[in-house]
Order: C-alpha cells, then sequence, then structure tokens
C-alpha cells in the first residue's frame, strides 16, 4: 500500500551563465513539508478535518461542488494542498486518491476520487489539475 508522500514546493528557480559557457541552476526551496501516512482512507479523512478540512466536495463534470455551502469551484477557483494515495489491496482498478482542497475564500474540505470502474467525467481543466497532484 502506498500512502502519503514527501514533496517539496520550490520557490524559485534561476539560470546564470558561468565564465565557461555552461548554465547553472540554482533552486530556491521556500518549504520541505513531510506529508503525513495513513493505513485508511478514513484516518486521513479524519485528520483532515480535525485540521479544518470539514467540508465534502464532490467531481462534476466542470467544477468541484460542495453540497453542505451550495458551493461550486472551477479549477480555477481552488488549490489542492495535500493528496493521500491509497491502492487496491487486490485490484489496482480500486485505486482512491484523497484531495485536501482549500478555495480562494478559504472554504476546505476533502475530494476523494475513485480510480478505474467508478471513475467519473469530468472536464479536461479539472483532469489536468487533478492529475497534477496525483
Amino acid at each position: 500500500m502506498q500512502n502519503g508522500m514527501n514533496f517539496c514546493l520550490i520557490k524559485s528557480c534561476s539560470a546564470s551563465k558561468e565564465k565557461n559557457n555552461s548554465l547553472q541552476f540554482v533552486l530556491f526551496v521556500a518549504n520541505i513539508v513531510p506529508m503525513k501516512t495513513f493505513e485508511t482512507l478514513t484516518e486521513a479523512i479524519n485528520d483532515l478535518k480535525v485540521r479544518g478540512y470539514d467540508r465534502d466536495f464532490n467531481l462534476r463534470e466542470t467544477c468541484i461542488e460542495c453540497s453542505q455551502s451550495n458551493t461550486q469551484l472551477s479549477a480555477a477557483d481552488f488549490e489542492i494542498t495535500e493528496t493521500y494515495h491509497f491502492d487496491g489491496s487486490t485490484d489496482v482498478d480500486d485505486e482512491v486518491v484523497l484531495y485536501a482542497i482549500e478555495s480562494k475564500t478559504g472554504l476546505k474540505g476533502t475530494l476523494v476520487n475513485a480510480y478505474g470502474a467508478y471513475s467519473d467525467s469530468v472536464s479536461d481543466v479539472l483532469i489536468a489539475k487533478l492529475r497534477f497532484h496525483k
């Protein structure tokens, strides 16, 4: 089972040309944030709820939707702040990804996306945003 993964956020990258005409790249790392690991999806959701991710989002064709607050967010209206992967123990089509979502207005919640037979149809823009964080 593959659970949470480590990641870092790169704040900026610059390149300069040295005297010998070779390029030198310098990375400025803003944060290195170790992700938590969880044995179960329920455990991860409960931890996120304690940390303020108390809304449930669902995928729609062109947005994500929170029925609790009657809110629809396009791909440009939210950020994915954390992801957790859970693999099916017997079938690779049972992969589930948990996304921690934060809207530009501060609304925080989770989105569970199951891949395989139960995967939803969504717009190319949403697919690209989710795939980047998969």
